[in-house]
């Protein structure tokens, strides 16, 4: 049902959590991967990997430099999977060494500004294919006001920068699912929260919130990623998936 043998996949945001389960996993399925991320080179080994490349997203001239490096060597792109974000503890970081300005802008051009540029600028690659995909990354912070009393009593924060673009990757996903019809298809995946080591306050909070009791793993955010690079989706598209074990149904 699922043939992505040799299909084509780039993926931003290869190195953290996620882009190193989904790397992993595509490759058993025999895919072909381009990676990015911001470290020198890819964590993951394989032969199924084309290429890695290193680039700071917060960077527009090492963006363009990516495209270009991308745009000469390879002659198409079947699935591209814009997973590369600023997420809650890295704005943290962030939020620490940078003035308010500059953390915020930092947080749009690569949060959602990066998005925009590489659909744009891949795009005369994914016209090559004839099952062209496009998985955007948001979360369910997207849709959703936080739920400050979560947060009561522990260390945690919720960014106005991460919910505001998150929110923008699931209407730039509606407008170029129109733009982009028939040829490419263009989806996006609304993840709930994946435990990482959150207090247990936090955590306990959180699943009474939740109708299926646990929080979100990496593998059912894969799931749904398959799901939309394969042809069992072809009569999807400008759709946002969410994947939150009901949290955002109360």
């Amino acid at each position: 049902m699922i043939n992505l043998k040799n299909k084509i996949i780039f993926l931003t945001g290869s190195n953290g959590e996620l882009g190193k389960f989904v790397t992993k996993e595509f490759i058993k399925y025999g895919v072909k991967l381009i990676l990015t991320d911001i470290d020198n080179k890819s964590f993951i080994k394989s032969k199924n990997i084309l290429g890695y490349y290193k680039c700071d997203f917060s960077s527009r001239e090492q963006k363009n430099l990516l495209f270009q490096a991308i745009k000469k060597k390879y002659k198409k792109i079947d699935i591209l999977i814009n997973n590369a974000a600023l997420t809650g503890n890295q704005l943290y970081k962030e939020r620490k060494k940078l003035k308010d300005l500059y953390y915020w802008d930092k947080a749009i051009e690569i949060n959602l500004t990066s998005t925009n540029q590489i659909i744009s600028n891949l795009k005369p690659l994914l016209l090559k294919s004839k099952i062209a995909s496009i998985i955007n990354i948001s979360s369910i912070h997207g849709m959703l006001s936080p739920d400050l009393d979560l947060y009561k009593n522990t260390s945690m924060k919720n960014y106005a920068s991460y919910s505001i673009t998150k929110s923008s990757i699931i209407h730039l996903t509606r407008w170029y699912a129109a733009q982009f019809a028939p040829k490419i298809r263009v989806n996006c995946i609304s993840p709930g929260g994946v435990y990482r080591g959150q207090p247990k306050i936090f955590t306990k909070r959180y699943l009474d919130k939740t109708p299926m009791q646990r929080m979100t793993k990496l593998n059912d955010i894969f799931g749904s990623i398959v799901f939309l690079s394969s042809n069992l989706s072809s009569y999807i598209t400008g759709q946002n998936i969410i994947v939150d074990g009901g949290y955002s149904i109360k």
